[in-house]
C-alpha cells in the first residue's frame, strides 16, 4: 500500500486524528458514499425484481450481504434527495461520484436501474460502485455496467475489488486468483 494509505491505517488504529483539509473533504465524500451504500442495500431489500434477479443470478442472501450489494432503483434523483435530506451539499455530492451535473445544472443520480456492488479500498471503506443493469431496463443503449468515476477516494488503478476481504487469505496462501469480474468474484468466494 501507499505511504498515505499506511499512515490512515495507523492512525486510525492509535486513535489518533491526522489534520488536514483533503482529509476532512474525504471523510465528508466518504459519509455520502456510506449513506448511498445503505440507501442501495435497503432498497434491494424493498425490491422484489432486484432481489430476484440477484437470486437468478447465483447470488445467495449470504453473499448479497456479505459484500453488501445493493439496488439502484430506475428513478433519476431517488438517491439525490436521500443525499439532500441529509443536509450534503450539492457540490459534495458531485464530487463523491453519486450524481451527475449537466451544463445546465441539472442533477441526477449515476445509477439508475441497476444492482450496486460496492468497492472497497484495503481498510474496508466503500470509495466507489460498480453497477449492473437489471435485464427489464436494458435498452441496449446505455452500458451493461456503470463505474463510479475518479474521486478523491476512488482510483480504478490503485483498488483491486474484493482485495479488502481477500488480503488475508492471500498472505497465508502466498498465492492469489485474480477473475475478471466482480460477479467472478463473488461467486469465486462464495
Amino acid at each position: 500500500i501507499e505511504f498515505k494509505d499506511a499512515l490512515k491505517i495507523l492512525a486510525d488504529r492509535a486513535g489518533v486524528a491526522l489534520s488536514d483539509n483533503k482529509r476532512e473533504e474525504n471523510s465528508n465524500l466518504l459519509k455520502i458514499i456510506s449513506l448511498a451504500k445503505n440507501h442501495y442495500i435497503k432498497n434491494l431489500h424493498e425490491s422484489i425484481n432486484a432481489k430476484k434477479y440477484a437470486h437468478d443470478r447465483g447470488l445467495s442472501d449470504e453473499s448479497l450481504k456479505t459484500f453488501e450489494i445493493g439496488y439502484a432503483k430506475k428513478e433519476w434523483q431517488d438517491l439525490y434527495n436521500i443525499l439532500k435530506s441529509n443536509n450534503f451539499e450539492d457540490s459534495d455530492i458531485v464530487d463523491s461520484g453519486m450524481v451527475i451535473k449537466t451544463e445546465e445544472g441539472k442533477i441526477y443520480d449515476r445509477f439508475r436501474g441497476r444492482l450496486i456492488f460496492p468497492i472497497r479500498n484495503i481498510s474496508g471503506a466503500t470509495v466507489g460502485f460498480t453497477a449492473r443493469i437489471l435485464p427489464e431496463y436494458d435498452d441496449g443503449k446505455s452500458g451493461k455496467y456503470v463505474n463510479s468515476p475518479e474521486t478523491s477516494l476512488y482510483h480504478k488503478s490503485r483498488i483491486l475489488f474484493n482485495y479488502d476481504l481477500a488480503k488475508k487469505h492471500i498472505a497465508e496462501k502466498r498465492e492469489v486468483i485474480l477473475v475478471e469480474g466482480q460477479m467472478d468474484a463473488v461467486m469465486s468466494y462464495k
